[in-house]
C-alpha cells in the first residue's frame, strides 16, 4: 500500500475520533429525574428530641427510598425518583442514654399509605384534678378465703394500707371529700365476693367476713391449660375515663409479692352499678401468650383459644415471615441485638397483615452506627392482634394525633 494512502486512512480515523470527543457533538443531557414527595413530617420546635434522631422511608420490599437526620424542628419532605409505591414503611430511630447504658431504639410502622403527613408535637399534659382535702380516716377488718386469688380495697383516690394476721386483714384508709365510697373485692378459688361502702365517715369501722359478702351481678369464667400466674386488672370507669373501683387486681398476689401459683381458670366479677370498665387479662401459656383487653361495657365472654393460629416461619429481621390460620388487624414484632454489653438495641415493627420488610439502612447512618447490623437482630416475640380498632386508626393516632375510639375490644396472641 502506498504511503499516501496510509496517511489518508489515519487522518480519517483521527478526524472521526475528534468528532466523537467534541462536546458539540455529544448528546444533550436528559431532564433531571422528578422527585415525588411520599411522606411529610412536621416537628414542632419545642418537641423533645432525643440525643440523636433519624427517620427513614422504605418501600414495601424494604428498599430505602429516603432518610433524614433530625436535630431540630421543622417540615421535612421525604422524596423519591423511583416508581412511587402505594404503601411505605416509616422507621424512626432514637439514641439516648439511661443510667450507664446506651439505648438505641428503632420503631418501624409498615404499610403506611403513601403521602401521609405526620406531626410530632410536645405532649399536652392536662392538669390533674385531685380528690379534694382529707376529711378523716376509717378502718375495717375482713377475713380471707383459702386459697386466696386476690383481694383489693379502695376507690379512685386511694387503695389504703393493710396488714395481715392469719386469714384476717386489717385495713385503714384516708377519706377524701370528693371520694367517700369504697369497694372491697375478694376472689377465692372459684368464689367471688364484694362489699360496697357508701358515704364513709371519719372514724367508721367495719367488720366483714368473706362468707357474708355479696355476689357479683355478672361473672366471666375463663378456662385454660395449667399456667403460672395469669394477670388480671379490672376497674370501673367514670365519665371522664378515670379509674373508679377495682373489681379485680391480682398484682399483689403474684411474684415477687406472693408465691407463684398454677391455675386453670379465672372468675372475674362485674357490677351493674357501673356502666363502663377497663378489663385486661394476660395468660402466659407454655405454647403462646394470650392477652385480652376491653374498654367499654363488661365483656360478654373471654375465650382462651385451643391453639395459637399464628406461627413465625422466618425469625430474621430482613426476611421475617409468618403463617396464619386466622386474619389479624395488626402485628407487633420485637427484635433485639444483645451482642454488645451496656448497649440496649431494640427494633419494634408494627404492620398490618401482609409481607413488609426493612432491608437497608442509610450509608450516612452506618458511618456513625457501624456496630448496628441487621443480621445481628434476634426475634424475641410477635403479637398478632385482632381489634375493633383498625390499623389505619392506629397509624392516625401515632402519626397524626387523631384520637382513636376510646372504647375497644382487642385480643392478642404472642408467639416466639
Amino acid at each position: 500500500m502506498k504511503l499516501s494512502t496510509i496517511i489518508l486512512i489515519l487522518l480519517v480515523i483521527f478526524s472521526g475520533c475528534d468528532d466523537e470527543d467534541d462536546p458539540q457533538n455529544s448528546p444533550a443531557p436528559g431532564p433531571e429525574p422528578e422527585l415525588i414527595t411520599i411522606f411529610t413530617l412536621t416537628i414542632d420546635m419545642d418537641y423533645p428530641l432525643k440525643r440523636d434522631n433519624w427517620v427513614m422511608v422504605h418501600d414495601k420490599d424494604g428498599v430505602l427510598l429516603d432518610h433524614k437526620h433530625i436535630d431540630t424542628g421543622g417540615v421535612l419532605e421525604f422524596q423519591t425518583s423511583a416508581t412511587v409505591p402505594s404503601e411505605i414503611g416509616v422507621t424512626i430511630f432514637r439514641y439516648d442514654t439511661t443510667g450507664n447504658s446506651d439505648v438505641y431504639t428503632f420503631e418501624s410502622y409498615l404499610g403506611v399509605p403513601t403521602g401521609q403527613e405526620w406531626i410530632w408535637q410536645k405532649p399536652d399534659n392536662p392538669p390533674v384534678v385531685g380528690p379534694g382535702t382529707s376529711v378523716g380516716t376509717f378502718s375495717a377488718s375482713y377475713t380471707l378465703p383459702t386459697p386466696l386469688r386476690m383481694d383489693i380495697f379502695g376507690n379512685g383516690s386511694t387503695l389504703g394500707n393493710a396488714s395481715q394476721t392469719g386469714n384476717t386483714k386489717f385495713y385503714e384508709s384516708t377519706i377524701y371529700e370528693k371520694d367517700k365510697n369504697f369497694l372491697l373485692s375478694i376472689a377465692g378459688d372459684g368464689s367471688l365476693g364484694y362489699k360496697f361502702f357508701e358515704d364513709v365517715q371519719d372514724g367508721d369501722h367495719f367488720d366483714v367476713t368473706f362468707d357474708a359478702m355479696e355476689e357479683y351481678d355478672k361473672v366471666i369464667d375463663i378456662s385454660f391449660p395449667p399456667t403460672s400466674d395469669p394477670y388480671v386488672k379490672v376497674y370501673a370507669l367514670d365519665e371522664e375515663g378515670n379509674a373508679q373501683y377495682y373489681t379485680y387486681l391480682n398484682t399483689f398476689n403474684l411474684p415477687p409479692f406472693a408465691p407463684s401459683a398454677t391455675l386453670t381458670d379465672l372468675k372475674i366479677g362485674y357490677l351493674n352499678r357501673f356502666e363502663k370498665y377497663y378489663t385486661s387479662v394476660q395468660i402466659p401459656s407454655s405454647a403462646f401468650g394470650f392477652t385480652y383487653e376491653k374498654v367499654g361495657t363488661s365483656p360478654t365472654d373471654i375465650n382462651f383459644p385451643a391453639q395459637a393460629d399464628y406461627e413465625v416461619t422466618n425469625r430474621t429481621l430482613e426476611n421475617f415471615s409468618y403463617s396464619n390460620d386466622k386474619p389479624f388487624s395488626m402485628r407487633r414484632s420485637l427484635f433485639e441485638d444483645d451482642a454488645i454489653p451496656n448497649r440496649q438495641i431494640w427494633w419494634t415493627f408494627f404492620a398490618p397483615e401482609g409481607t413488609y420488610r426493612v432491608k437497608q439502612l442509610p450509608e450516612a447512618f452506618l458511618e456513625i452506627y457501624h456496630f448496628i447490623k441487621l443480621q445481628n437482630f434476634k426475634h424475641r416475640t410477635t403479637s398478632f392482634q385482632n381489634s375493633t380498632r383498625s390499623y389505619l386508626g392506629y397509624l392516625g393516632r401515632i402519626g397524626q394525633a387523631i384520637p382513636e375510639s376510646v372504647e375497644h375490644e382487642t385480643t392478642s396472641i404472642s408467639v416466639q
